[in-house]
């Protein structure tokens, strides 16, 4: 790579200059894909790594609107949770005797 060929303390301050730019442009993107009223034609001047993050975020709001709009229903114990309460029931009965 050709940080290498830089001395070390160019290459971390790089390193360190990439990193920043990474986050806060994800940061970005993630903000963007959360927001409602972006502009969905600023997708399309994102490069090729951020659109595709842009796309998979929105696709995946999508998909938990729609479930949070089912609701959850109802939750059935298990088999197990069942049985333990039977015992645990049982069990409480035979000691009041």
């Amino acid at each position: 790579m050709l940080l290498t060929q830089l001395n070390n303390r160019e290459s971390e301050k790089i390193k360190e200059t990439l990193i920043l730019i990474f986050k806060s442009r994800i940061r970005l993107v993630m903000d963007l894909t959360q927001n409602p009223h972006s502009n969905p034609t600023l997708a399309s001047q994102l490069p090729m790594l951020e659109r595709n993050l842009f796309i998979t975020g929105r696709k995946a709001r999508l998909v938990l609107i729609e479930w949070l709009k089912q609701g959850s229903g109802n939750i059935e114990k298990s088999e197990l949770v069942a049985n333990l309460m039977k015992k645990r029931k049982r069990d409480e009965f035979e000691t009041d005797k």
